[in-house]
């Protein structure tokens, strides 16, 4: 398909993501933030050679995030807030190097991202955020679910605070 904008947020849409999103391989876009989608994010948006630009925010995807999400290597802005996702962020998230604004709070990620996205290292041109946000607050508790050092905001575990 030559479709490469996708805009559905804020549609009250209901369901899984199909599969067969992978066939678009020239998507740029793909905008569904702020439904009612679930299930898992499918492994087949690695298929997605061209994404540039992810929004799956404020839904009720859960899960681990699949490191075929962060395989498109143009990705510049990706945002996964505010879904019910677990686990820790794939190492490929730290290939990157174009990507310059990364939302992953208010989830239920755990461990330490400061390898994969704080360190210079990890990019050939060296890393500088335009936004990196994650739930590196105190949630009250004297826990913190991810160690962020880099991150530009950080959020508690409930979303009711982001600094």
């Amino acid at each position: 398909t030559n479709l490469d904008f996708v805009t559905i947020g804020d549609n009250f849409l209901t369901g899984t993501l199909p599969s067969q999103l992978g066939q678009m391989t020239l998507l740029e876009y793909f905008y569904v933030e702020g439904n009612s989608l679930t299930g898992t994010l499918p492994k087949e948006l690695g298929q997605l050679t061209s994404l540039k630009y992810v929004d799956f925010s404020n839904n009720g995807f859960i899960g681990t995030v699949p490191k075929e999400l962060f395989e498109s290597n143009g990705l510049i802005y990706v945002n996964i807030s505010m879904n019910a996702l677990t686990g820790t962020m794939p190492p490929e998230v730290s290939e990157l190097d174009d990507m310059s604004i990364f939302d992953f709070s208010q989830n239920n990620f755990t461990g330490s991202v400061n390898d994969l996205l704080c360190s210079d290292n990890n990019s050939s041109s060296g890393r500088e955020w335009e936004s990196l946000v994650g739930d590196c607050l105190d949630d009250g508790s004297g826990q913190v679910k991810i160690e962020c050092e880099c991150c530009t905001a950080c959020c508690n575990s409930n979303g009711t605070l982001c600094v």
